[in-house]
């Protein structure tokens, strides 16, 4: 008899099966486009101040900004399923804690990833000069008798933070 799969700290009902994944590429000069203007409209949209001031202070600003734009939109994706199409960048903060990039979702994209029974998100991005790329798996156990899609939207701009939910493996050129 085959062993059975190794169990999920953050689950006790088993394995974490997948509920959503996502993937997205960013052309570098896209952002770097938008960092040559006097004020841009779509950087501060996209990306909460923390964000915008620690990509700053990095050598390749373009470069870090470009994956954490990929890395927001894999994470929309990801969790699409669950009722998370929309825009929702300030609900996802992108982060490097050491090991790899991590997500921690806010206001109404952690509620939904909440309903839906997302415990686990694993991210993993790559970048070079050129391009930024980054897949999102949100991995969980939806509500039993529920379908994730059918979950009605919690009100718009709520607060409550999650997260974060967990790194995966990052690549930079030098």
């Amino acid at each position: 008899m085959a062993d059975s799969p190794p169990r999920d700290p953050h689950c006790d009902r088993g394995p974490d099966p997948l509920l959503g994944l996502g993937a997205d590429l960013c052309a570098v000069a896209r952002i770097a486009n938008e960092l040559g203007r006097d004020e841009s409209d779509i950087l501060t949209a996209v990306f909460r101040p923390d964000e915008l001031a620690r990509a700053l202070g990095r050598p390749h600003p373009a470069r870090t900004l470009a994956a954490g734009f990929a890395a927001k939109e894999a994470v929309i994706k990801a969790l699409a399923p669950a009722g998370g199409q929309g825009t929702f960048w300030q609900d996802i903060e992108i982060s490097e804690p050491g090991d790899g990039p991590a997500a921690t979702l806010h206001g109404r994209l952690a509620r939904l990833a909440d309903r839906a029974g997302v415990v686990r998100l694993v991210l993993s991005s790559a970048r070079c000069r050129d391009y930024a790329t980054a897949c999102a798996v949100a991995m969980g156990r939806p509500p039993a008798g529920r379908d994730p899609s059918a979950a009605p939207d919690p009100p718009p701009n709520a607060p409550g933070p999650r997260g974060p939910l967990t790194g995966g493996r990052t690549h930079r050129d030098p």
